[in-house]
């Protein structure tokens, strides 16, 4: 039979062992996690960065649209005002 000694070693020497795994194990886990933090950080500046490059190449050109826009606007109207006094024109001449 196995004495009460022996199994106090045993269950001694399975806490130190369990101990230093778990320690291992949270040591590899924080190494982990900060490498993974660091690379989602580079990747949301790559993002940031990448949305910087768009916001300048897209989104302000975009914004002179409707100014653009309003100026083809007035300048269709003044064809069409030329136009029709053209045409009123041309049918005072036949009357």
């Amino acid at each position: 039979m196995i004495s009460i000694e022996t199994i106090a070693a045993i269950r001694d020497l399975s806490i130190i062992v369990l101990t230093g795994v778990a320690v291992i194990v949270l040591l590899m886990g924080g190494l982990s996690f900060y490498r993974l933090s660091r690379s989602v950080q580079r990747t949301a500046r790559n993002v940031e960065a990448i949305s910087e490059i768009l916001l300048d190449s897209v989104a302000r050109p975009l914004r002179n649209i409707p100014t653009i826009l309003e100026s083809g606007k007035n300048v269709l109207g003044w064809v069409q005002e030329y136009l029709s006094k053209d045409r009123r024109n041309e049918q005072n001449d036949d009357s």
